[in-house]
């Protein structure tokens, strides 16, 4: 995909991607892998490609809450779902980005951004240490959220093609602290 770096590929692009673990379709996001996992807050988590130039971010509102509140706990919806955002960016610089609370002016925009419109996701969250202290929101809780069969539509940027994850799975993406 090289020109204007999104790509304006014509057609359905379907990418099989499994995070740190399987390469993405050739000719697809480059043949690159997601290996590049990470989360935080309530509930950011998100895999990047080792260029640092696609990025899938899940945001599951209230999900470290949860499980501070009520302990360890899975749960699976079908998308879209209003406490579930799932979106697929194209830019640079993406991942470090995700879960910081500086602005850096010098970061490029981030070029195309696609919306999931259908799929599963399923979330698993478990909490370490003391589970006393985790209870009270002293601990950490630990998510590993697994997206299937998740068509993207194109939300802002000049990509009209839609885009397709057969699988994705971010495991153990620490949730449920704060930058800063």
């Amino acid at each position: 995909m090289s020109g204007n770096r999104g790509g304006t590929l014509l057609g359905l692009m379907v990418l099989v991607v499994t995070a740190c673990a399987g390469p993405l379709e050739p000719g697809a996001v480059g043949g690159s892998e997601l290996s590049v996992t990470g989360g935080c807050a309530d509930a950011t988590m998100y895999a990047a490609t080792g260029d640092d130039r696609h990025l899938v971010v899940v945001r599951w509102e209230g999900a470290a809450t949860r499980a501070f509140d009520h302990g360890p706990y899975d749960e699976e919806v079908t998308l879209p779902d209003d406490g579930v955002e799932v979106e697929l960016q194209v830019g640079e610089e993406l991942a470090e980005r995700v879960c910081t609370d500086i602005i850096d002016p010098q970061w490029p925009d981030i070029e195309e951004r696609w919306t999931a419109v259908s799929g599963d996701a399923r979330l698993e969250v478990t909490l370490e240490g003391d589970d006393h202290h985790a209870l009270q929101g002293h601990g950490e809780a630990v998510a590993t959220v697994t997206l299937r069969d998740v068509a993207f539509e194109p939300s802002q940027g000049s990509a009209t093609e839609a885009w397709h994850i057969e699988r994705v799975s971010i495991p153990d993406a620490h949730i449920g602290w704060y930058p800063g």
